[in-house]
Order: structure tokens, then C-alpha cells, then sequence
């Protein structure tokens, strides 16, 4: 039922998938089946401290413990990210602000997640040009557009940003912003013999 086994990130050598990663978290059975007569647990410690360590597996015991360190890079949220294009801004605004473009051209939740200290953003499409600005009070902000249309987003203020399209209800839009990114790892494989 697999159409790519493994952590990898088809197509891209070195880079293993968050999801995948957590789906083998969630379901450690798998690693059984994969490998009889071991007891392997994996760990992924990403470079990045903001983002929290992940297992999987059942801790080895009992015997010769195996231990593999690998870094490589994990592509954890980085698909949601959306293109954003830039251009002249219809506001003219100054270096203050940042201004991106984008098209609405799916049925998913879009939303602004910022780092950005004491800012407020402006949302424009072709229909509606605004001025007026609206205070980033949170991490995420739940941005109301309508499929299909081209969007102007202003930021001000100092900090990353990011705009992200998530699967309506999902909840990975409460992590931080560095989830939305590829980053550095070291993938830890603990392996040794089951006690019979």
C-alpha cells in the first residue's frame, strides 16, 4: 500500500519526510515487521532548536546495542509553504513593509504565520484593495480569500513570515514557522537483538 517506502523524500537524495517520520512514530509496529528479531528505535534530532526531538520504535535492551548517527536533512512541513511572487506594490509602500503576491487556487485553509514583533499586515485582491491594517496579535492568523483570486499581502513590522496552505481543520497550523521549512538532522538509529 506503500507507493514510496521508506523516510525518503522521493526524487530528493538526503532529505527524509516529517510525515513519514511521524506516521513510523505513530505506528512503531511497522518497524517490527520491517525488521524481525531487532529492536530499533529512531530518533531525528533536528539542528534547529525550536523544533522538538522525534522517536519511534521500541528502545533496544538486553545484548549489544548498535548506534548509527546520521545527518542528513528532513523536509518537515516545506510543501505547504506557498510561492509567493513579488512585484511593484499597489500601495507604494516603503522598505518597512514586505509584499508578496499570490493566487488563491485551492479549496485549503491559507494563514500568515509571522515572527513578526509589534506588526500588522493588509490583505488586497483585485476586488478589493484595502488600507486598512490589521494587528498581528497572534503566531497565526486564519486569512479569509476566496479560490481563484490573486492576493496582495502587506507585513510590517521586524521578523520572518510565512504563508502557508493547509488541508481545511488541519491543525499544523498552530506550529511555528520553522516547521515550514527543510533543516538540518541527526537521524539516530538504536538497533540490538530481541531476547528470545
Amino acid at each position: 500500500m506503500c507507493r514510496s517506502p521508506g523516510l525518503a523524500v522521493p526524487g530528493r537524495p538526503g532529505v527524509i519526510s516529517y510525515r513519514k517520520f511521524m506516521k513510523l512514530s505513530s505506528n512503531p509496529e511497522i518497524i517490527g515487521r520491517a525488521l524481525p528479531g531487532l529492536r530499533v528505535s529512531f530518533t531525528l534530532k533536528p539542528l534547529n532548536c525550536s523544533i522538538r526531538a522525534i522517536e519511534a520504535g521500541a528502545a533496544p535492551g538486553g545484548g549489544d546495542t548498535v548506534v548509527v548517527r546520521r545527518t542528513l536533512k528532513c523536509d518537515f512541513l516545506s510543501d505547504y509553504a506557498v510561492r509567493t511572487g513579488t512585484g511593484i506594490c499597489p500601495h507604494q509602500h516603503n522598505d518597512t513593509w514586505k509584499c508578496v503576491n499570490f493566487r488563491v487556487n485551492s479549496s485549503s485553509d491559507y494563514y500568515l504565520i509571522s515572527e513578526v514583533d509589534d506588526g500588522s499586515f493588509i490583505v488586497d485582491t483585485a476586488d478589493n484593495m484595502s488600507s486598512s491594517e490589521i494587528k498581528l496579535v497572534s503566531k497565526a492568523v486564519k486569512l479569509n480569500l476566496t479560490e481563484g483570486s490573486v492576493v496582495w499581502l502587506h507585513v510590517k513590522g521586524h521578523g520572518r513570515f510565512i504563508i502557508i496552505a493547509v488541508p481545511t481543520g488541519s491543525r499544523d497550523c498552530m506550529l511555528p514557522l520553522d516547521y515550514f521549512e527543510v533543516h538540518p538532522c541527526v537521524l539516530e538509529v538504536r538497533a540490538s537483538n530481541v531476547l528470545t
